[in-house]
């Protein structure tokens, strides 16, 4: 099911002035930025209470009005300047919303399921998934150590050598979130004042320093702490386990087996001309917002965390999988990935999602948020009632007001499974 919307855009509003900041005034902001400028824990869902009860639901005029009341508010505000949104329902049933504008160049085009954005941290399960596959497999085992992984020759420090897979993967390897050094510090300004890409130094050579001389917390009690670098580490350790390119690894592993044809990690000439152009947002912070943004080219190494091309097409056919709707030889990969682990509060917590949950009706929404240059996405998905939700912005923004809220208010009005009928009969009951 396919339906359009687009909406008279109101004046442009300005996010920052052009000129009466300097630098002396950013400093503070900017060490702020620098402890999460890319990454999940900075984002924010902000709920926004329903105007109708959510049983209405499953009523497709119902559904339209709710969607419209999530997202016209930010197109019209000049919030975002494009939107596309894609949901799954438990009879495999798909619909897709596009608003606003892709902003290409001389085009007013309203993104649809076959634009192309870049997902962001929506890479970060796609590395997780190989991981999961390849463990099962036998090609890897989560304990081995990068000591082990590497060339015995590879110069490594204590705490470097002692990292093992499984660490990399839940963000438990005592790798900082972002790097606090001049480098990165100075890769940061440039963002802010640019656009760039933040992470341009990271390649395999600087790796290959960082790890020879790195100083980590290695406690036992150390605490989770969200690394872009671990991510990309450990996308290096896959490579060399396995002897193949990651973009290839996951081509064969994981976009074949799914079906998903548009997605990569890099844009090939015939699919660049369906790249929705990426614009500023809630950063860069010293760029005036809707100013358009070139896409970043993260390298062979920083790509793991964040360089992955998609459509909606691609992510509702990854959500209905993670959502086990449609049958795939990954199955058993993405029932890993939602298998809740203890975390360092004792919690339980899945690999690779953030996890939201309501007790009182029984629902638990995992969910992914991504932010890379000038784009954001979400991506949702309630095992619970078997549906899914998908967001593509071409605008950088921290918080998320619409894939949440409506996966939350889809769950809602779903009521939950009949309880499995028993083989066992009840006290008194005769077996015919």
């Amino acid at each position: 099911m396919r339906a359009e919307f687009t909406t008279v855009f109101t004046k442009e509003r300005p996010f920052l002035p052009a000129h009466g900041w300097s630098l002396s005034r950013a400093l503070p902001l900017l060490f702020l930025l620098l402890c999460g400028c890319a990454g999940t824990p900075l984002s924010r869902r902000i709920m926004i209470p329903p105007e109708q009860p959510p049983a209405a639901l499953l009523q497709q005029e119902q559904l339209f009005d709710t969607v419209n009341e999530l997202a016209l508010p930010p197109i019209n505000s000049r919030e975002i300047i494009g939107l596309e949104i894609g949901m799954v329902f438990p009879d495999r049933t798909t619909v897709s919303l596009g608003y606003g504008k892709t902003g290409r160049t001389g085009e007013w085009s309203l993104p649809n399921e076959k634009t192309i954005y870049c997902v962001g941290s929506i890479s970060k399960l796609m590395v997780l998934l190989l991981f999961c596959r390849l463990e099962a497999e036998g090609v890897l085992s989560g304990d081995e150590t990068l000591a082990s992984i590497l060339p015995e020759d590879t110069p490594l420090s204590p705490d470097a050598a002692q990292i093992n897979l499984y660490e990399l993967a839940s963000h438990t390897s005592g790798l900082p979130r972002e790097l606090p050094t001049r480098q990165q510090f100075f890769f940061l300004i440039r963002y802010l004042f640019t656009g760039a890409n933040l992470y341009g130094f990271m390649d395999h050579t600087w790796l290959k320093g960082y790890l020879s001389s790195c100083s980590l917390n290695r406690d036992p009690d150390r605490k989770q702490v969200y690394s872009n670098l671990g991510m990309a580490i450990l996308g290096w350790m896959l490579e060399l386990k396995t002897g193949t390119p990651l973009p290839q690894l996951a081509r064969t592993l994981l976009f074949n087996p799914l079906d998903m044809k548009d997605s990569s990690y890099q844009v090939s000439p015939a699919q660049r001309h369906r790249l929705a152009v990426g614009h500023a947002g809630d950063q860069p912070w010293f760029i005036r917002r809707n100013a358009p943004l070139a896409d970043w080219d993260m390298g062979p190494l920083m790509s793991a965390t964040g360089g992955l091309y998609s459509t909606l097409d691609d992510l509702l056919l990854f959500a209905q999988a993670a959502l086990g709707l449609i049958e795939t030889p990954l199955a058993p990969t993405f029932e890993r990935l939602l298998n809740l682990t203890p975390n360092d509060s004792n919690a339980a917590q899945p690999l690779g999602w953030n996890l939201w949950q309501d007790d009182t009706h029984g629902i638990r929404l995992f969910f992914v948020h991504g932010m890379v240059a000038g784009y954001s996405s979400y991506l949702g998905i309630c095992p619970e009632r078997q549906v899914a939700v998908i967001t593509l912005y071409n605008n950088f923004n921290w918080d998320d007001r619409v894939g949440q809220n409506l996966l939350l208010r889809i769950a809602d009005g779903i009521p939950p499974p009949k309880p499995a009928p028993s083989d066992t009969p009840e006290k008194g009951e005769s077996i015919p």
